[in-house]
């Protein structure tokens, strides 16, 4: 638990991770990127020290990930994506793949984000490919459209899924 500065009530440490993502969030869609990652840095270092292994984790680490790509610094995003990819894909939501595809694309690695790609299909259907410019899909050459952040109702979709499971466990006991 942290102290309210504004009361001496003590906030469980959880709703203090989640305020810091749902900043991270907020700054994201404002396209304030560097502002949103910073966030989602504080975030990551709560749940690195209090929650690894458990949802809220994953969940943060999702979020940190791509943060970590919408500001250019692909390679620890890729590397803090593959950390919950298996979570987000058991939970069939899209984040981390299409984080790891768009931070590879934009290394001009296509051949590395090509299977991240198919898990993004396989989840969302051909949606996924109004994502990136199609004459480069057909050409063999993958390339992201201009860049415009996140695809922010993939993430929206991810947080109100992971929210919604994090609420259930709140109101009928943690798992672990």
């Amino acid at each position: 638990m942290t102290e309210n500065s504004s009361t001496t009530e003590m906030i469980p440490l959880e709703n203090v991770v989640l305020k810091h993502a749902n900043a991270g969030i907020a700054l994201g869609a404002e396209h304030r990127f560097a502002e949103s990652l910073e966030q989602w840095r504080l975030a990551a270092q709560l749940a690195d020290a209090n929650f690894e292994g458990e949802d809220l984790y994953y969940w943060v680490k999702g979020g940190h990930g791509a943060a970590l790509c919408d500001v250019g610094r692909y390679r620890e995003s890729i590397a803090v994506s593959k950390l919950v990819r298996a979570w987000t894909l058991s939970l069939r939501q899209p984040l981390a793949s299409m984080t790891m595809a768009r931070a590879y694309l934009a290394l001009g690695e296509a051949g590395n984000a090509y299977p991240h790609i198919q898990d993004v299909h396989r989840l969302t259907g051909d949606e996924v490919f109004g994502l990136f410019d199609t004459r480069l899909i057909s050409a063999g050459r993958l390339r992201q459209r201009p860049k415009s952040g996140r695809p922010s109702h993939l993430l929206e979709r991810n947080a109100e899924i992971v929210g919604n499971g994090l609420h259930h466990q709140a109101a009928h006991g943690r798992r672990r």
